[in-house]
């Protein structure tokens, strides 16, 4: 499957309205809401499989990442509690 057949199969599969039929029972910004929540859960708690990177001295055995672990940005992969619990960074208008 192409990365972003990949993509948009991920997306369909964790965020409910987009697996609907009909649009009428969710808002754009409500929809935008789920989106972002899917992004932050993808990135920073979800380890891939295409990330992961061999223990030293162990064979076939594996450290999970995610992206952001991946990037430098963690160091752990975060829990959906930690994610709830950082706060927001005010952008300015």
């Amino acid at each position: 499957m192409p990365f972003t057949q990949n993509i948009i199969h991920r997306l369909r599969r964790c965020i409910a309205p987009l697996a609907r039929q009909t649009w009428s029972l969710v808002s754009e910004q409500q929809l935008l809401h789920h989106a972002e929540w899917f992004r932050l859960y993808d990135h920073l708690a979800r380890p891939h499989e295409s990330l992961r990177e061999p223990v030293p001295g162990l064979k076939r055995t594996y450290r999970k990442r995610t992206p952001a672990m991946a990037l430098g940005i963690t160091d752990r992969v975060l829990t959906v509690g930690d994610i709830l619990r950082t706060p927001l960074i005010p952008i300015a208008a």
